[in-house]
């Protein structure tokens, strides 16, 4: 889950997303965890490698066979240097994303990370990162392209209650006044780390935005988790959002365990600052 869905990345025991939006707290739902590299290939295009075209960069993609198009990416990337491309024009020469991450829909400066897998074996992706303004900000290889968040069971969040809360402002309040416009979170993940000498607690919520499950709505946030013990996480304010899709052939890991094993997920009662110490 993130302060942070993101995209980014984070290293942990368990292979995580996100997202969305790494920070020092590590408090985002991440994807993936491995380093990252630059895209730009290095040397002369070797003998035979292939050129990439629209066409061809679709037509690689042979399910049932051991496709890859790594190299079509790295001769798009140094065909078109797409640093500074628009999304749209991007989307018309790589088609849509194996997994796309909006973070912080509601706001001015939102931002989108793109995913595409590069071969059958999801060795690794190409990664493209957008500024505000929707332009390629970076462009790099990363390993595979996968997420945990994914929610096949549940109520689907109807499209008016989404746009009520990020209209609202509401998205930037609390996880229960969150849940009184959302419903119940269908997905949460709780973990702790410990970072300037003390523990934090982090949490990530989901909600299903469609029918398969894959395209999805989350907030995650960070607290001290001695605060998190007393009053649990749906009275804090602050929470990071994005808006996570998939397509019909990324794949989905299952979801990590939460690390916070001596609390329910949720204190919210009246008597919350009673809570076991």
């Amino acid at each position: 889950m993130h302060s942070s869905p993101a995209c980014l990345k984070r290293k942990s025991k368990q292979n995580r997303l996100l997202p969305l939006i790494a920070s020092i707290f590590i408090s985002a739902p991440v994807w993936y965890a491995v380093a990252a590299v630059k895209a730009e290939p290095a040397g002369s295009k070797p003998a035979g490698q292939q050129k990439f075209s629209a066409s061809a960069w679709r037509q690689a993609v042979n399910p049932g066979s051991d496709w890859s198009r790594v190299e079509l990416a790295r001769d798009f990337y140094k065909e078109f240097k797409p640093v500074g491309m628009e999304r749209k024009r991007v989307i018309e020469l790589l088609g849509e994303p194996t997994l796309s991450t909006e973070n912080r829909p509601q706001a001015k400066d939102r931002t989108f990370l793109d995913q595409y897998m590069l071969s059958a074996k999801n060795k690794e992706s190409l990664r493209i990162d957008y500024d505000s303004s929707n332009k390629v900000s970076s462009a790099m290889f990363e390993g595979p392209c996968q997420t945990w968040i994914f929610c096949p069971a549940g109520p689907v969040v109807k499209p008016e209650s989404l746009n009520k809360l990020l209209a609202s402002g509401l998205v930037n309040g609390s996880l229960k006044e969150i849940e009184r416009t959302l419903g119940k979170a269908h997905m949460q993940s709780l973990t702790k780390n410990l970072v300037g000498g003390q523990y934090w607690a982090n949490f990530t919520y989901v909600w299903r935005l469609n029918a398969d499950g894959r395209r999805t709505f989350g907030v995650y946030g960070h607290k001290p988790y001695r605060d998190y013990r007393q009053a649990g996480a749906a009275t804090y304010s602050g929470l990071s959002s994005f808006i996570q899709t998939m397509s019909a052939d990324c794949p989905h890991v299952s979801q990590p365990p939460d690390t916070i094993d001596d609390l329910p997920p949720r204190v919210e009662s009246s008597n919350s600052s009673n809570a076991k110490r």
